[in-house]
């Protein structure tokens, strides 16, 4: 399978403390990669390295043979690269109004929004996907005071309105019930299988990864420390130590 994005030798430094220290990495089409490691191991960051909310003081982010790393966050969302964040970003108003917010980063010009045309196949596509996430009950409902599962569920959607075809996901079961979990993984095989995205997952659920991951990255401090399938870094001695120490 061909490469769609890659991370090749990134550095990132706050002050004096290290986040990653010379993260390479190989996201392939088609692939859900899993992200793993204790907490404070560098995971978030490197996310927020591939969409440009930090900027790693030494590497390259290359994204479909480009190398990207000098775009700004709203560039990188614009040529097909979507974050869902571990704590949604959810505003006051409806569920539909929350999800059809994401058309308009795939505008050059967000005030076409504004004409019908435009408006109209944001509503269109916006049902579609409150269909496909199961949120038909609360189209119109306030999207604040709703349980996390649910915000949860209209974030994703709210990034599929511009049909990104990597997906960065960050902790998308956390704070979750089980059936919640359940179904939030039944997305994203859906996500991955029927509409072809490549998924980098970062995920503390194991038993999750080992599920719907094809191949994992260990992270700890900054560093990879094992790759391989779900079933192979399980049993990795380094893996081993740095979630359960010596």
């Amino acid at each position: 399978m061909k490469t769609i994005l890659e991370v090749k030798d990134v550095y990132l430094y706050f002050g004096g403390v290290t986040a990653l220290n010379g993260v390479n990495l190989k996201l392939k089409e088609g692939e859900i990669l899993a992200l793993v490691g204790p907490n404070g191991s560098g995971k978030t960051s490197l996310l927020n390295c591939i969409c440009g909310f930090y900027k790693p003081q030494k590497g390259r982010i290359i994204y479909k043979d480009r190398d990207i790393t000098k775009l700004p966050p709203h560039a990188r969302a614009e040529i097909g690269i979507g974050r869902v964040f571990q704590t949604p970003y959810i505003f006051h108003g409806s569920v539909i109004d929350n999800i059809m917010v994401g058309y308009v980063t795939k505008q050059k010009n967000p005030f076409k929004l504004m004409r019908m045309k435009s408006a109209v196949e944001a509503r269109e596509m916006a049902e579609r996907l409150i269909e496909f996430v199961e949120l038909e009950m609360y189209r119109k409902s306030e999207a604040l005071g709703l349980p996390m599962g649910i915000r949860k569920r209209i974030e994703l959607a709210r990034v599929l309105m511009w049909n990104p075809d990597v997906l960065l996901l960050d902790e998308p079961t956390s704070g979750l019930s089980i059936d919640e979990k359940r179904d939030m993984a039944r997305y994203i095989l859906e996500l991955n299988e029927v509409h072809e995205k490549s998924i980098l997952l970062v995920e503390h659920d194991l038993s999750l990864v080992h599920d719907i991951a094809e191949r994992v990255i260990v992270m700890d401090a900054g560093v990879e420390i094992a790759e391989g399938s779900p079933q192979e870094v399980v049993k990795n001695p380094e893996v081993i130590k740095a979630y359960l120490g010596e």
